[in-house]
Order: structure tokens, then C-alpha cells, then sequence
């Protein structure tokens, strides 16, 4: 799995960069709206992407196949406008956890 920490220092790093590269200033409110959108959502498909990785990341360790799909993207998306990315990941890891018990009771004759 990669570092789950990666996305949010290219988040830092491109808000630190333009903020101090020259030429490079907010003049109105509009452009600083603009740009904080632009933020936001860059925010948002990170948070998106560690969810995924770590899904995947804990379907692979169960030996679980799965490949989402938009359905899941949406379902994640809207988990991740009331919970965090953390919250997210306890999700996870105990839904994935609870599925592997339930499948080796299953199999276990």
C-alpha cells in the first residue's frame, strides 16, 4: 500500500508553491474563492483515493476480490461528507474484518 500520507503533502505542497511562487497572487475574492474551490476538491478526490487504496489494501490481505466501480465511488463520497477519513478507514477494516470471520465460518465444515 502507498503512503497513506502522500496525497495530503501534494495538497501542501501545491497550496505552499503557489502561494509563494512569483506572480502568483490572489487579487480579488473571486480568484480566492476560485482557488479554494479548486482546493476543496482537490481535498475531496484524496480523501476519495486513500479510502479506495485502503479498501483495496484490506480486500487484498482478506483474499477478497473486488474492483469498485462508480456505484462505490459515489457511496464513498457521500460517507465523506459526514465522516472522516479515519472513520472511513474503521469502517473498512471492520466490515472487511467481520466478512473474512463470516466467510471461514461458512467454509469451516
Amino acid at each position: 500500500m502507498a503512503c497513506r500520507w502522500c496525497g495530503v503533502r501534494r495538497v501542501f505542497l501545491c497550496m505552499f508553491m503557489f502561494q509563494y511562487s512569483p506572480g502568483n497572487t490572489v487579487n480579488n475574492a473571486t480568484d480566492f474563492y476560485t482557488y479554494s474551490l479548486e482546493i476543496k476538491q482537490l481535498c475531496e478526490e484524496v480523501a476519495l483515493q486513500e479510502c479506495l487504496a485502503y479498501l483495496d489494501y484490506q480486500l487484498t490481505d482478506k483474499s477478497f476480490c473486488f474492483s469498485p466501480g462508480e456505484k462505490q465511488k459515489r457511496v464513498f463520497n457521500k460517507l465523506l461528507q459526514k465522516y472522516s477519513v479515519a472513520q472511513m478507514y474503521n469502517f473498512i477494516y471492520r466490515a472487511c474484518r467481520y466478512a473474512s470471520d463470516e466467510y471461514q465460518k461458512t467454509s469451516d465444515f
